[in-house]
Formats: structure tokens, C-alpha cells, sequence
């Protein structure tokens, strides 16, 4: 599997944060919050960039709320310069899951890629940048608590369940994003192993 590295400087660079800015605004640029974030952008982004090179950036509290579709669903809202952060790490790690990132100037990159469905592709690479990874890592800690699930595995004691964290924040950009990461190698494992069959709407395996 191919393994990329060197991703930080790109993740941190103040272009990249502007586009990352850009896209977490689409559609919420009237909430108070992102309009303020806008009015002073590049003073906001600067001081984003200064925590992240630093290392003093920490994720804030986020913001719940049911939506009440087919299902019920706990959505867990990130504070809008968080929503910037997340941006900023997925559309890098996009890139250069594309190929992008090493052979193409990043704002030719993000334009060819607004014309595509913004998700990881098929087989993304093995990232192994330590400050993204660090990072990624500290949105995921920083998320809030999720619904209780109860599921015991091998070595599991009485309280290991209750220890455990539990799944990713719906509407995080970073939550379907690493969920794509996580769960391709079953996905290429199904493709390639199982090969699945498409029967008049049902999934067959052969």
C-alpha cells in the first residue's frame, strides 16, 4: 500500500487554511459565529496556523442536537474554526490520495477537484506524516462522548465497554472521512476477495 509523508507543511500553510476556510463556510456564512470568523479571516488564520505549528491548538466544545429523520441521529456540531481544521486535514489527505499533491500546484489541484465527490477515492494511502497523524488523532480525542454502545471482544473485562470510546461525531468532515480510511482495507478485501455481483438491485457473492 502506498505510504505518503510529508504532508504538514501543506496542511499548516496559510493557502491551505484559506480553502480550508472556504469550504467549511459554504452555506453557514450567515451564522454569527462564521461571520465573525470571516470579517477578521486572515487574522483569524493566522493565529490558527500559529497553534497548529506550535502545537497549543485544542479542539473546542462542541454543539448537540437530534435531528428527527427515518432515524433518529445525534449530530455533534464543531466549533466553525474547528470545522476550518478539519477541512484543512482532509482536503491534503485527498490530494494526495488523488495523486495531486506532489505533481500539481494546490490551487490548480483544488479547482480540478471541486468538479468530483469529495470523498477519500478507492485504496487511500498509509499516512505517515507525524504531526497529521498527531493531529487527527487530537480531533478524534477532542470529540464529544457518543451513544452508549454495549459490545465485548476478547480480553474485555466487566468495565472495558464502558471505558471504550465510542464511534465519531456526525458532522465532523474529518468523522466520514477517516471512516472511509478506516474501513477501505474491508472494502478492497470484499472488491477483490469476494466479488460482489449486482442481481436485479441484490448484491450477490459468487
Amino acid at each position: 500500500m502506498k505510504r505518503v509523508g510529508g504532508l504538514w507543511e501543506t496542511v499548516v500553510s496559510f493557502a491551505n487554511l484559506h480553502e480550508a476556510a472556504r469550504r467549511a463556510s459554504l452555506g453557514k456564512r450567515k451564522r454569527p459565529d462564521v461571520a465573525r470568523f470571516l470579517m477578521n479571516v486572515e487574522g483569524e488564520l493566522v493565529s490558527l496556523r500559529r497553534e497548529l505549528e506550535s502545537g497549543e491548538y485544542r479542539t473546542g466544545p462542541y454543539r448537540e442536537f437530534l435531528v428527527l429523520d427515518a432515524k433518529p441521529r445525534l449530530i455533534s456540531a464543531a466549533p466553525f474554526r474547528d470545522g476550518v481544521v478539519h477541512h484543512a486535514v482532509t482536503q491534503v489527505w485527498n490530494l494526495s490520495s488523488r495523486g495531486a499533491f506532489r505533481r500539481t500546484p494546490m490551487r490548480a489541484a483544488w479547482a480540478r477537484a471541486r468538479t468530483r465527490p469529495w470523498s477519500a477515492p478507492s485504496g487511500p494511502p498509509r499516512v505517515k506524516c507525524r504531526p497529521t497523524l498527531e493531529l487527527a488523532g487530537r480531533i478524534v480525542d477532542g470529540s464529544d462522548a457518543q451513544e452508549e454502545a454495549i459490545h465485548y471482544f476478547p480480553g474485555d473485562d466487566l468495565f472495558s465497554p464502558g471505558e471504550r470510546r465510542r464511534g465519531l461525531p456526525l458532522g465532523n468532515q474529518t468523522s466520514q472521512f477517516l471512516a472511509n480510511v478506516y474501513l477501505d482495507p474491508l472494502d478492497q478485501y470484499v472488491n477483490r476477495e469476494l466479488r460482489p455481483v449486482q442481481d436485479r438491485g441484490w448484491c450477490g457473492i459468487t
